[in-house]
């Protein structure tokens, strides 16, 4: 009930900021600019009175002749744009592989420049065209990584880019350690439930475990139960982003990753914690924890509380480089992380339905 709670709560003020981005933009016809600030009207009594005033006001500076509207910006308190740039979908990853992976998935090359720095944090923007309601709209994207692995610095990374971007909907995406018996290297492995298993109570006898459960969204769920992936076209692309790595990146990939290589996706519970599973403990801490973990690894956790606290809809999708055993090694890095990273934007490209309310 309280999730409902927050995603009826939620959509007015999404809605509005589509629609005011829309006005903003001011390359529309006459005539549906005025469709969609009656749209806009409507929408914008959701939205609590503090808030309501000055959308109202943005909304109507929308169509006052540059000049003027520069000048009431100046005087006035009419909110200025730009403080918090609206962006549909923010793809974030740790490590440098990751990064290359889900720049090649976006079609961003991978020497790009990026889009935007602040406070050392590199951003690179793109868009999506998004077809879950049978057209086209178009998303705007992003990609971040974190450079450091943790759920601490994942978390603090995450909250930074919150407050630089106004984002409809987060995906952490990378590599991560599988459960040998249910996954195989290169698997991918879409995350329902996060457990972050490092919360415990010291006892005389021994420790007691307090694990702690972060839940993807209804609709995020609801969504993901509907995502075909290889009809959605998955394999088709995952090859062709494959065949479009150059030099030493292609030269990176594991033998196996060939023109045959079709991975399996699946939905599963996902570990995360501090620690880097090396010693084959995993399929333990799956009997003891939850029956259906698949995957291990060290940032879902703290990714998953940063998006709660903002509201933000999110979810995992982790590409299985190893087995967190003795055998563990980066051969399959960069292939594990591009099966993670072609997935999700499959995913958000056919099957994320978010934005079909809003238009």
């Amino acid at each position: 009930m309280e999730q409902r709670k927050r995603l009826l709560s939620e959509a007015p003020s999404r809605s509005c900021a589509v629609l005011l981005n829309r006005l903003q933009q001011r390359d529309s016809p006459e005539t549906l600019r005025m469709l969609m600030l009656e749209d806009f009207l409507t929408k914008v009594n959701g939205l609590q009175s503090s808030a309501r005033g000055a959308n109202i006001a943005a909304a109507i500076a929308t169509f006052l002749p540059d000049e003027v509207r520069r000048r009431l910006e100046y005087a006035t308190s009419l909110p200025r744009t730009g403080e918090r740039q609206m962006i549909d979908v923010a793809f974030v990853v740790v490590i440098p592989c990751e990064l290359i992976a889900m720049q090649c998935a976006l079609e961003i090359d991978s020497k790009a420049l990026p889009s935007r720095i602040e406070d050392g944090s590199r951003v690179w923007e793109t868009t999506l065209i998004n077809t879950a309601s049978g057209g086209e709209i178009e998303m705007t994207a992003l990609v971040a990584m974190i450079g450091e692995a943790g759920n601490y610095s994942c978390a603090a990374s995450v909250s930074r880019l919150f407050s630089m971007y106004d984002v409809g909907f987060a995906v952490l995406c990378g590599i991560g350690a599988g459960v040998r018996a249910k996954v195989k290297l290169g698997d991918v492995v879409a995350g329902d439930t996060v457990i972050d298993y490092e919360y415990a109570r010291l006892e005389r006898d021994g420790i007691a475990q307090r694990p702690r459960t972060y839940s993807i969204g209804r609709r995020v769920a609801r969504d993901l139960q509907h995502f075909d992936a290889p009809r959605m076209g998955w394999t088709r692309f995952l090859q062709r982003r494959r065949a479009a790595m150059r030099g030493d990146e292609f030269a990176a990939l594991p033998d196996q990753a060939n023109d045959s290589w079709e991975p399996q996706f699946t939905m599963g519970v996902v570990l995360s914690g501090e620690k880097l599973i090396a010693d084959g403990s995993l399929e333990g801490r799956r009997r003891a924890l939850h029956e259906r973990i698949r995957v291990a690894e060290m940032e879902g956790a703290g990714f998953a509380r940063a998006c709660e606290e903002q509201d933000v809809p999110w979810v995992v999708f982790r590409g299985i480089s190893d087995f967190g055993d003795e055998l563990k090694s980066d051969d399959w890095h960069l292939a594990s992380g591009l099966a993670a990273a072609t997935a999700a934007v499959t995913f958000v490209r056919t099957t994320y339905s978010a934005l079909v309310d809003e238009f």
